[in-house]
């Protein structure tokens, strides 16, 4: 229009203000030794803010317009084991014969390796950091030389970073280590023009390059 018009916002969604999901589960050792999964509350920050505005270049000929949108949330995950009474459950006799056997120790020595492994996967569960990040623009010019001809000349950029959040249950049963990193990006630039035959017919023709990009990596943890 010709008039300079505007808006901003802002989101603000915390775990901190919300109850606990009871199918939120952690990986813990008790007092008596034993390893079990116990309710747990992890962190959940999600925060969004952007603004737009737009307004005349020349009164009655040529517009613009531009928005901004970012997101910012922090949401560490959760590595547990999926049923850890049975998973670290304390070998038989029977089990670490056929492994001393099998690695070629004696049967105190096959139990320490045996311990000494289930140490190692313990460590690989726990909370993870994770993260989102992501960033829009948008500019727009509408160009009206006359009543009959309108040129519009618009782009949208998009760029999202997501540390370890291909999984984004708050608890999963993978390790710390492959929860995968995500990087997305998407531009699209569009040119068209619209011709005003009459006040009923109207002729329009449009050109549009877009391209989009995804990709998922291993965690680097």
């Amino acid at each position: 229009t010709n008039r300079l018009h505007g808006e901003t916002s802002f989101y603000d969604r915390n775990a901190a203000w919300g109850a606990a999901n009871a199918f939120t589960t952690l990986t813990e050792r008790n007092a008596q030794g034993e390893y079990v999964n116990m309710p747990y509350k992890p962190a959940d920050v999600r925060r969004q803010w952007g603004a737009s505005a737009g307004g005349p270049i020349r009164q009655n000929k040529l517009f613009w317009f531009f928005a901004y949108d970012q997101h910012q949330r922090d949401f560490p995950g959760v590595a547990r084991a999926n049923q850890p009474e049975a998973f670290f459950a304390a070998p038989s006799a029977q089990t670490i014969q056929t492994l001393a056997a099998r690695i070629g120790k004696t049967p105190a020595e096959a139990l320490v390796s045996w311990n000494t492994t289930l140490t190692e996967l313990n460590g690989l569960l726990g909370d993870v950091p994770r993260s989102a990040r992501q960033l829009i623009l948008f500019p727009k010019l509408n160009w009206r030389p006359n009543n009959r001809n309108q040129l519009v000349l618009q782009y949208n950029f998009m760029r999202r970073t997501g540390l370890n959040s291909v999984a984004t249950q708050t608890s999963d049963t993978y390790g710390i280590g492959s929860f995968g990193t995500s990087h997305s990006s998407s531009d699209a630039a569009i040119a068209g023009w619209e011709y005003f035959y009459t006040p009923n017919l109207l002729n329009n023709a449009r050109y549009q390059y877009s391209r989009t990009l995804i990709s998922q990596l291993a965690s680097t943890m």
